[in-house]
This record gives structure tokens, sequence and C-alpha cells, in this order.
């Protein structure tokens, strides 16, 4: 999910024509880069390996790359912007989502702090997205 986002934030950077949406992306990129850095170590540390066959990852990956191509495709302008947003604001709400349901589901301590610190970080930019569309739509 970091690295979708990441590939995401990065192509906002070039393609959007607002600043706020320009400013938030920046935002997105340097926010999913330190939660896939902490990742990568929680994953080293404790000898975890990604299962990319599992169902709810895979499925992640592929609506990504959806998001990804249709973005690309898509001329740039307050219709991008808007969409942008839009993808933003359910991608983070799905990914908090599966977060606190993984939260949940376990009982290792370091475990649930490593999920807990992902979290917040999902959880700012969720509500920047969601801040900035509501504000796009009244401007609209």
């Amino acid at each position: 999910a970091n690295r979708g986002e990441i590939a995401e934030g990065y192509l906002a950077e070039r393609k959007a024509t607002g600043r706020t949406v320009k400013d938030f992306a920046h935002e997105m990129v340097k926010v999913h880069q330190e939660l896939l850095n902490q990742s990568t170590s929680f994953r080293e540390k404790n000898n975890v390996a990604l299962d990319t066959t599992h169902e709810e990852v895979s499925e992640r990956i592929e609506e990504s790359h959806k998001d990804l191509t249709e973005l690309n495709d898509k001329k740039p302008g307050k219709d991008w912007d808007r969409e942008f947003l839009d993808n933003q604001v359910n991608d983070h709400e799905e990914m908090l989502e599966q977060l606190q349901k993984a939260e949940q589901a376990t009982t290792d301590p370091s475990l649930k702090e490593f999920i807990a610190k992902q979290s917040a970080g999902v959880q700012k930019l969720l509500t920047r997205a969601k801040d900035l569309k509501d504000k796009k739509a009244e401007s609209d």
C-alpha cells in the first residue's frame, strides 16, 4: 500500500493543478516513505515475509495499479485533482480499516505498537485528504 501511495503521490506532484493538492501529494510521499521504512525495519527485525498472495494484499496491489493508470491517463485539471483526492480518501479509509482489523487480531505487543504507528500516519493523511476534498467542493 505504501509503495502504491508513493507512486500516486509522485504522479500528483507532477499532474495536479492546485497548489494545495501538490503540497498534499508531497506530504503523502514523505509520510508513506516513512511508513514504508518503518515497515521494512519491522519486517527485517522480526523476520517477517510479505505475503502478496493473500487476497486482501493482492486486491490492494491491483487497485493501486488501476488507480495509478487511470490517473496517469487522465488530463490534468480540476477534475484530475478532485479524482485524486477522492481516491486518497477512499484508499486511506480502506487502509486504516485493514490496519485496525490487524491490530485487533494480534496479541503481540510489538506488532500492536507497530500497527498503531502505521495507523497514526494513515489517519493523518486521511484527515488531510478529507479536509482538502471538502474545501475543493466548497470552492467549485
